[in-house]
């Protein structure tokens, strides 16, 4: 596997990463809500927010082939937020009810960790920065932009759902982890960013990975729910 690194918290290229994330979600979730008027027009901006994540999930293999990155271990979309970030844009093209709960529900809140402590797999050069912020704050953007320009919402319920598939995926995803020698989704060897959260070595960290994850759907959950019924109200107003 190729030696992961991290960006150190609170550095000024924490900082700096971070808020001009912030402010291009910012700035297009207001640009769709705000001057976009019909739902053709926002539709079509969700096409191209699609398609600007869609082409940074495709270029990225050849330039991992071209600075001789491309490794079957480290390569592959199977990371919580590699495979949310194919769920994003997927479904700025065709929407899916229970996509759209996994992304809101887990994809969001697993980007927003990894933006909060990034581990580039990969290793650091401009490229994967910008990939690494794009494809994290991508699968931020596309929840939202379907949640508060689209008004599409998570069902009632639909919490239990995403938890139980959610461990189907670990469990699927050890087992791919073990024929390839891998660790995606980190079923094998713990992240090594500096994150309270994380306790333990193997296997014992999983209980922390456990219990943050499911309380971050519940919680995850209940902000979407409660900020879906106040955007109905102003919709209606």
């Amino acid at each position: 596997m190729i030696p992961h690194e991290t960006i150190e918290v609170f550095s000024n290229l924490w900082f700096a990463a971070n808020i001009i994330t912030i402010i291009i979600i910012s700035l297009t979730l207001y640009y769709g809500r705000e001057v976009l008027i019909s739902y053709n027009e926002r539709l079509r901006f969700a096409f191209l927010i699609g398609a600007v994540l869609m082409t940074r999930a495709i270029i990225t293999h050849p330039y991992q082939i071209y600075v001789d990155k491309w490794v079957v271990e480290s390569s592959l979309p199977l990371h919580l937020c590699g495979i949310s970030s194919i769920i994003s844009f997927v479904l700025l093209f065709r929407f899916n009810q229970f996509l759209y709960e996994f992304l809101v529900l887990l994809g969001i809140p697993g980007a927003i960790q990894a933006l909060l402590t990034p581990e580039l797999t990969l290793g650091i050069d401009a490229f994967f920065l910008i990939e690494y912020f794009i494809s994290h704050g991508g699968i931020i953007l596309s929840g939202l932009y379907l949640t508060i320009v689209l008004n599409h919402r998570p069902r009632v319920g639909s919490w239990l759902k995403v938890a139980m598939y959610s461990q189907v995926l670990l469990v699927v995803i050890h087992i791919i982890n073990l024929s390839l020698d891998s660790n995606y989704m980190y079923t094998r060897i713990k992240p090594i960013v500096d994150n309270p959260l994380i306790l333990g070595e193997h296997p014992y960290y999983y209980i922390g990975f456990e219990f943050i994850g499911l309380l971050s759907i519940i919680l995850f959950y209940y902000l979407f729910t409660r900020m879906n019924i106040k955007l109905s109200l102003k919709e209606v107003d």
